[in-house]
Parts: C-alpha cells; sequence; structure tokens
C-alpha cells in the first residue's frame, strides 16, 4: 500500500477491535460482547484489500499476485509462526496427552489456513471447553486468508469487464447473499440438506458453529468493507458533516460490544449494527475533531501490535488458566493484560517489522521468501502431524503411575463415547406388562443416569423407556411450549418444538410409569418452570415416585484436571467450582427441592462436594478413579462411583421390584 494512501484513523480502529478482544477474554464484564472485534476486523480487511487490489488493477491495467501474496506473507506468517512454535514448547511442557494431541491438529491446520473447519468439526457434543485451545483464535486468521486466496480472482475478473458498477454490485449481491444464510442457517432450516445427504445435514445442524467459523457466513463483513472503497467518494462536501458521522458509527460498535448478555444471545442484528458502525468510523475517519480518539498516538500505537497482540493474548489465557486451573482475580487479568501488551512490542519491534519492512529478507528474491516460509511450515506440520498421530507424546510422562493414568482416560474416553451412543437406543415406551418401569427424562444427562442404573442388581427386571431432550429445551412435560419458547436460543427453537410435541404424546408413558425421573443441564428458567411438570405428572400419574437428579456440572474439564492433578493422591481435594456455577446450582436446587409433589430430590453435589462445603469437590474416588470425562458427564468409573454413593443412601429401593 502507498504511504499516501495509510490512514492512522484505520489503525486506531484496529486497537478498539484488539482490546475488545483482549478484554472479553479476559472476562471482564463490561466487555461481554468484545468478541465484535473480531467482525471489525474483518470490515478492515474487506477495505484494505480491496482498495489495494482495484487501485492496483486501475493504474497498471493488470494485478500481481505473486507480489500480493509475497507481501500477505511477509506480513502474516513471521508472527503466526513465532506464535505457534513458542505454544509448541510450552504446550509440550503443560498440557496432558490428549490436549497435546488435539493441540497438535490445530496446529496442522493452522499452518495450513483451515484451523476454521478444524474447530467447526470439533464444536459439536464432545468438544473440548475452548480455555484449553490455545489455538482457537487462529479460526479468525484462516477465514482471512481463505479471503485473501478468493477475493482477488473475483476482483479481477469484475474490474477486467470494465463496467464500472458491476463490481460494488456483485459485492452487494454476495454480501445479501451471506446475510441470508446467516438467517436459514440461525434458524436451523435445513430440509434440503437433510432431503439431499442426511450426513452433510449433521454436520451443519449446529447452526450457531456454522455462522461462526465457516467464511460463507462472514462474506458480508468482508462485503461491508470492500463496498467503502467505492462509496467513501461520495463524502459530503462539508466535511462538518463527518464528526456526527464518526461519533454515530463509534457508538453502533460500542453499543452491542458492552451490551451483550448470554441471556440475550447474539443476533445477526449485533453483528451487523458492529459492521456497519466500522464502516462508518472508516468512512468519516478523517474527520478533523472526532477521529482523534482513533488517530492519536496512543490508539495507532496500539493499531500497529495488533496483529501480534491478537496472536499471542489467547495463548497466554489458556496456558495460565491452565496451570492455574481456576478463574482469574482481578490483578491476575491485570497482570496478563500488561504480560499480553508487552510481548506483543516485542513481536512487532522484532517479529513483524523486519520481515514486513525487509530488513530481515532484503537478499531474498519472493520465490526464496516463499520456498523459505513453505520449508519452515512444512516442518512445523511434519511435528504437529507426529504429536497428533502418536496421542500427544504420552512419553513425556515417564513415572509408571502416570503412564497406567493415561491409559485410563483413554479406555474412559472409548467407553464414554460407546456408552452415551448406547443409551440412545432406549425406547420411548414400555416393553412389557411384568416388570417394574422406570421413566427416565431428560438430556445427555439422562444418559447417564441410565447407566447408574445399570449397575442395579436387578437390572433385567426393570423396564426403562428414556424420553429425550436437549439442554437448551430443559427437562420439562407438560408446559406450553409458547409460553417458555422465548427462553430458548433461537437455533434450538424448531428442535425443542419437536421435543415438546414427542413430549405431548407420551401421556401413555406416564400413567404406566412406576417410577419417573427428571434429570439434565439445569438452568434457571428451567428451575422456574418445574412445579408445572409435576403438576401435570400428577393430573396422570398419582402412585408414580417422581424423583429429580440436580445439576452436576464441574467448573473444570476432567481430562484436563486429571493431565493437570492426577498424580496428586486419591484424598487431595482442590478449589474448581466457578462463582457463577455455584451461585447459579444454589438457586436451582433450592426451587427443585422444594417442590411438595416430588418424592424425592438427589444432590450430586452433596455427594461430590459435601452437604455443607462447596467450595472443594473431588474429582477421583478413593482408588484414583477419575468421576468426569468432561464438565459434566460420567465416565463409567464416575457411574458406578455415583451408584454406590445413592445406593448408602438407600436410593436405589424404590428401584427393585417387590
Amino acid at each position: 500500500m502507498k504511504t499516501n494512501q495509510y490512514r492512522a484513523d484505520i489503525d486506531g480502529l484496529r486497537a478498539l477491535a484488539v482490546l475488545s478482544v483482549l478484554l472479553f477474554h479476559l472476562g471482564i464484564a463490561r466487555f461481554s460482547g468484545g468478541f465484535l472485534g473480531v467482525d471489525i476486523f474483518f470490515v478492515i480487511s474487506g477495505f484494505l484489500i480491496t482498495r489495494l487490489i482495484r487501485n492496483e488493477v486501475l493504474k497498471t491495467g493488470r494485478f500481481s499476485f505473486s507480489n500480493f501474496y509475497t507481501r500477505r506473507a511477509k506480513r502474516l506468517f513471521p508472527a503466526l509462526f513465532f506464535t505457534l512454535c513458542i505454544c509448541f514448547v510450552v504446550a509440550y511442557f503443560l498440557f496432558s496427552p490428549q490436549h497435546l494431541q488435539r493441540f497438535g491438529g490445530a496446529l496442522v491446520y493452522s499452518l495450513v489456513s483451515l484451523s476454521n473447519f478444524y474447530f467447526w468439526r470439533e464444536s459439536g457434543y464432545f468438544d473440548t471447553d475452548a480455555d484449553l485451545k490455545p489455538l482457537l483464535h487462529t479460526w479468525s486468521l484462516s477465514v482471512e486468508e481463505q479471503f485473501y486466496l478468493v477475493w482477488p480472482i473475483v476482483l479481477l475478473i469484475l474490474l477486467a469487464s470494465g463496467r464500472r458498477f458491476l463490481t460494488p454490485v456483485f459485492i452487494l449481491i454476495a454480501g445479501l447473499f451471506s446475510i441470508l444464510l446467516n438467517i436459514v442457517f440461525a434458524d436451523g432450516k435445513i430440509a434440503v440438506l437433510e432431503r439431499f445427504s442426511p450426513t452433510v445435514a449433521s454436520w451443519f445442524s449446529d447452526g450457531a458453529s456454522n455462522i461462526f467459523y465457516l467464511a460463507p457466513f462472514r462474506v458480508y463483513e468482508f462485503g461491508i468493507g470492500a463496498l467503502l472503497v467505492w462509496l467513501i467518494r461520495f463524502q459530503p462536501n462539508d466535511k462538518r458533516w463527518l464528526e456526527p458521522l464518526f461519533l454515530f458509527g463509534l457508538a453502533m460498535m460500542v453499543w452491542p460490544i458492552i451490551t451483550y448478555t448470554e441471556d440475550a444471545p447474539l443476533t445477526l442484528f449485533n453483528t451487523l449494527l458492529a459492521c456497519i458502525g466500522a464502516a462508518l468510523a472508516i468512512y468519516s475517519g478523517t474527520a478533523k475533531y472526532s477521529a482523534r480518539m482513533f488517530n492519536n498516538p496512543l490508539a495507532v500505537g496500539v493499531g500497529l501490535i495488533s496483529y501480534s497482540l491478537y496472536l499471542i493474548h489467547w495463548p497466554i489465557i489458556v496456558f495460565y488458566k491452565y496451570y492455574k486451573f481456576d478463574d482469574l482475580t482481578p490483578i491476575e487479568r491485570g497482570i496478563i493484560f500488561a504480560a499480553a501488551i508487552i510481548v506483543a512490542i516485542f513481536m512487532y519491534r522484532f517479529i513483524e517489522q523486519p520481515f514486513r519492512r525487509g530488513a530481515a529478507l532484503k537478499n531474498y528474491s519472493r520465490s526464496r521468501i516463499g520456498l523459505t516460509y513453505m520449508s519452515l511450515a512444512l516442518a512445523a506440520i511434519v511435528m504437529a502431524s507426529n504429536v497428533w498421530a502418536n496421542k500427544g507424546w504420552p512419553w513425556r510422562f515417564p513415572a509408571p503411575e502416570s503412564q497406567v493414568l493415561q491409559a485410563q482416560f483413554q479406555k474412559d474416553r472409548s467407553e464414554f463415547v460407546a456408552y452415551m451412543e448406547r443409551a440412545a437406543l432406549y425406547p420411548t415406551r414400555f416393553s412389557t406388562e411384568d416388570k417394574l418401569k422406570i421413566l427416565v427424562i431428560g438430556d445427555s444427562q439422562a444418559k447417564d443416569f441410565i447407566h447408574i442404573i445399570e449397575n442395579l442388581d436387578t437390572f433385567e427386571e426393570l423396564d426403562i423407556a428414556f424420553l429425550r431432550t436437549r439442554n437448551a429445551c430443559q427437562s420439562l412435560v407438560g408446559v406450553k411450549y409458547e409460553s417458555i419458547e422465548k427462553r430458548i436460543r433461537k437455533p434450538w427453537v424448531d428442535r425443542c418444538r419437536r421435543y415438546y410435541e414427542e413430549f405431548d404424546a407420551a401421556t401413555p408413558v406416564l400413567r404406566q410409569a412406576d417410577v419417573i425421573v427428571f434429570t439434565g443441564s439445569w438452568i434457571s428458567w428451567g428451575a422456574q418452570y418445574f412445579n408445572l411438570t409435576t403438576k401435570y405428572v400428577r393430573r396422570h400419574n398419582l402412585a408414580a415416585k417422581i424423583f429429580v437428579i440436580g445439576p452436576k456440572t464441574q467448573g473444570f474439564d476432567g481430562i484436563a484436571f486429571a493431565g493437570r492433578y492426577g498424580m496428586l493422591s486419591a484424598e487431595e481435594k482442590i478449589k474448581r467450582y466457578r462463582p457463577y456455577a455455584l451461585e447459579v446450582s444454589a438457586y436451582i436446587e433450592e426451587t427443585l427441592n422444594n417442590d411438595p409433589l416430588i418424592d424425592r430430590y438427589v444432590s450430586v453435589y452433596d455427594i461430590l462436594c459435601g452437604a455443607n462445603e462447596r467450595e472443594h469437590c473431588i474429582a477421583f474416588t478413593p482408588d484414583g478413579g477419575m468421576i468426569m470425562f468432561d464438565n459434566n458427564h460420567l465416565t463409567p468409573t464416575g457411574t458406578k462411583f455415583l451408584y454406590d454413593q445413592l445406593e448408602a443412601q438407600g436410593f436405589w429401593e424404590d428401584f427393585r421390584p417387590n
């Protein structure tokens, strides 16, 4: 880009974007929508790259792909490669084999600009917590690099047509189509895909993941920036109009960043608001007074290091939290913030600038630069692939106890996957007349409970029916769906409606049941409506025993905990619960336990954490077995442990035929 095209205000806009992301990842409540900083980056990239390509084509009549991709490589690869190398070294010493194996896969995909696909495919049922993925943020780099791969070709074809308005019209249409994709997939309307291929449709069943990770759903963000290249020429003659436009654009960006909450899920409107606000800020960024918020030395300085800061901040947070295994304190957040800034300055000064401005590569031709980068990337890919293929190099833990522990994790994982799939095969109706009838209602937590029941010595004498739901829908029966629809996140609305229709048709099963067990990933609004469920059940079955199994979500991932603390003594108890989980679970337990129509409420937290003290909870059985696979699903060892604990409480007497 030519020097006279440089705009300091755009670096200031980068500062807003990267600081929003950083503060969001640090858990600063006021920046709960800070992830929208990534969307702002996409708008900036759409504007700058489109302007660069258009200007070169109009000035020279051609476009040099080799120059373009060499500049991109010099701009992006050195800092990225440095970050990946540092992360590999830290992960080698810190991560358990399972997490190093996942890291190896992510590293391979990051180097070939496909990490968005890697994390998209991981975002399903058995996803690992984001706090255990130091390269998770590279998904956005992959989306941007995919944009760099396709966009120059598309623009060159359109600009070569000689038709003045063809290019902006195409960009507008492509952006509108991308918005349409967001709307369709957000509602889960993938019937066409289901008819074409159920397997392919299953890949896209999680609309939120599709929209988040895949490039077609982000085209409109790049398109908004790209359209600015044509629109910015139509600035008002009276430059004073730029002042309110800039402030309005700033407000449009900041508002969704500071007002987003998990109770008000992110919508396309929020993202569009931030993106259009970024476009307005770029459009009016030459305003004389208001734009000083972006073109001042401090904002520009942060903007200049924004790429390195974006790369390094998330690994620092992940590795520190993995090592500490607890929430960050305010002091720790401040230290991490400062550390990220310092490391980013170092990377900008000694990694980015020397390679980007040519000092480190002044004697290299474009072909030699490309060959050097490809050789480094290939070497890293070979190393990471070896880690990935060899189960995270478990030989890093030579102690016999550690080897036994790692083998147990592998066994528990494979068994966990198998038994979760097996639980889904239980029928939705009772099959016999002469057995004790147990009806289990719930999500994947209900599958956990079914496998606890399988430990019963009289299990073969039971007739078990299973009514499935999902955690987003809650384990409620006899509740008018219209009354709770507003509580359900948009991607789940249609699927939850189907679950509730199945529940409405299940009245005969309710009447036949001798024991009815409700369990699930309880959230506060589900607990609020549960009294309607018990009243509905009692209208159809006065004799059945009603049991409710409380929440058991941990504030940690079981495998990660074992990898970090597996060698502690069996009696060691580590503080693991997050304050939010404690607060919510206490409310849920109180609400469910006080329902007079419930025969028995089972608090899993009482078993794992003690009835009175909930700050310290066990992660292993007394003989060293791991209880939780992830943060809320039991290992086979854990199911047997909870069965024994409930047996000691006399819980299973009602599950044994007379």
